[in-house]
């Protein structure tokens, strides 16, 4: 587990290295997103003991996006729904039409605040460890996964998940 953390870290940087220059090389084709949230949640539960993903998928129409991004996006989040949540289930949605297409991960961690809902995908400002945040890792994971979302013409955000009062869970939205 700490190698692949540490292989995660490295790539992470690499990709902000990318990023900040500019330098962002994207395979865009045809993607069946249904067989790839398939193939992902039983590589994901394979990997994190304890954490099963509730799949919904939808009938989903082929999108236009680099699959391999699109993992590494969609790996992100949740690996951070693992890293802040406890063991259990974590929901994964999708729908979609001809134009947008999204993806819904929900944890059961602890609620980000609404006014700090955008901090947690920036590269430069920590996210307040009063959450309940583990230390560790470098803070890049989630604004890498933005800034690749947002390069396939898409994006990625987080909202409050379920009950509105509720303390806990958040659930990160990537749409296509």
């Amino acid at each position: 587990y700490k190698r692949q953390r540490l292989m995660s870290m490295l790539d992470d940087l690499g990709w902000r290295g990318r990023i900040a220059a500019g330098d962002l090389a994207l395979d865009l084709r045809s993607c069946d997103l249904s067989a790839l949230l398939s193939r992902l949640a039983l590589i994901f539960e394979h990997e994190h003991v304890g954490y099963f993903i509730d799949l919904r998928p939808t009938a989903l129409p082929i999108v236009t996006a680099d699959e391999d991004r699109v993992v590494d996006v969609l790996t992100a989040v949740l690996r951070q729904a693992a890293r802040t949540s406890p063991p259990g289930r974590l929901r994964v949605s999708a729908r979609g039409g001809p134009q947008v297409i999204s993806v819904r991960v929900e944890d059961h961690a602890a609620r980000i605040p609404a006014r700090h809902r955008e901090s947690v995908f920036r590269a430069d400002q920590p996210v307040p460890r009063a959450w309940g945040w583990p230390e560790a890792g470098l803070g890049l994971n989630l604004y890498v996964a933005r800034e690749l979302a947002r390069a396939m013409g898409g994006d990625l955000a987080v909202e409050a998940a379920g009950a509105p009062r509720a303390r806990r869970g958040n659930a990160w939205v990537l749409t296509l």
